[in-house]
């Protein structure tokens, strides 16, 4: 996940230049969900192409390349800018190398624990941003927000319970890692966007991200291609899923705008937790559903909260 991709960020532009267009609500929806679940393919693709000869770096080399040869063609067929201002630019590019760590953590974690899990440890993102904003921009919870925080907390605790020795400490650093990282390019990415469109950024990081993957392949030899036909089709998708995943969640948020889209986008790891039981045949006991339904309450939560912040703050303009 990055932060073109990201809901968090999206929202962070302000609604007001939102201009809804002329289609029905719920196509909106539908695209938003289409969305997230092309989300959840990725990861769970990530752990087959392991099985098939890959790994992590490689993985997302030809999954941050990919995206980025797509998307630049199709600006320039277009028309639209690509250039940025110095000053951006070196910010995005900057944001990059940032994000190739941070993807990585992610892709990594699931190699020691189960992607269920990976995928609940990324989403305690907001809940890192909420923390960061009060302890640096002094921003007041509220109880709301103050009670997702809490029930997304003992949500991970009981869906981290499992038998001993089943659950890697190196997962669950590079999980939680992949998380707080996250929390850290949205805040960042959040600030670029108000002087560069989502598009250039992601262009311009993707191309720093393609790079780093680029130079620690290289310097280490670490090629990791797949072993067969079933592999090499599972790699190469990953560029058009991801190109997917992202046209149906912006063309969602012209049609619903980008806080309902946001709130909806948030079932990106319920989508990932029932293909990781359909195709990787990972289950989680019930009381780790019930962990990983708090989890996402309080996504669900802390959205909302930001929606009648975002409500009171026009309102009093």
């Amino acid at each position: 996940m990055g932060p073109f991709e990201d809901p968090a960020v999206m929202s962070a532009q302000s609604p007001s230049a939102y201009r809804p267009a002329q289609q029905p609500q719920w196509l909106g929806i539908v695209l938003v969900l289409i969305g997230a679940a092309a989300y959840g393919i990725l990861v769970v693709a990530a752990k087959l192409n392991y099985e098939h000869g890959s790994d992590p770096v490689t993985v997302l080399f030809v999954r941050a390349i990919g995206f980025f040869v797509l998307l630049l063609i199709f600006r320039r067929a277009t028309g639209r800018p690509i250039a940025l201002p110095p000053t951006v630019r070196y910010l995005c590019l900057g944001l990059g190398v940032f994000l190739a760590f941070q993807t990585w953590c992610n892709y990594a974690a699931i190699t020691f624990i189960p992607v269920s899990l990976a995928i609940l440890l990324l989403y305690t993102y907001p809940i890192f941003v909420a923390l960061a904003t009060r302890l640096i921009e002094r921003e007041r919870l509220g109880p709301i927000k103050a009670g997702a925080v809490l029930a997304a907390f003992a949500g991970l605790a009981l869906s981290l319970q499992v038998h001993p020795g089943v659950l890697d400490p190196r997962g669950l650093g590079l999980g939680l890692m992949a998380g707080l990282g996250l929390a850290i390019t949205v805040m960042v990415s959040s600030r670029i966007l108000r002087r560069a469109d989502s598009a250039r950024m992601t262009l311009h990081f993707t191309a720093s991200t393609s790079a780093c993957y680029l130079a620690v392949l290289v310097l280490t030899d670490g090629w990791a291609w797949p072993v067969d036909q079933v592999g090499w089709l599972l790699l190469l998708s990953m560029p058009l899923v991801y190109i997917v995943a992202m046209l149906c969640f912006f063309s969602a948020v012209t049609i619903i705008g980008p806080l309902k889209a946001a709130t909806f986008n948030n079932l990106e790891p319920v989508t990932t937790i029932l293909l990781a039981a359909i195709l990787l045949g990972e289950a989680l006991g019930p009381w780790q559903y019930v962990g990983a339904a708090l989890v996402i309450g309080a996504l669900f939560a802390m959205q909302i909260a930001d929606r009648r912040a975002k409500a009171r703050a026009a309102a009093e303009a």
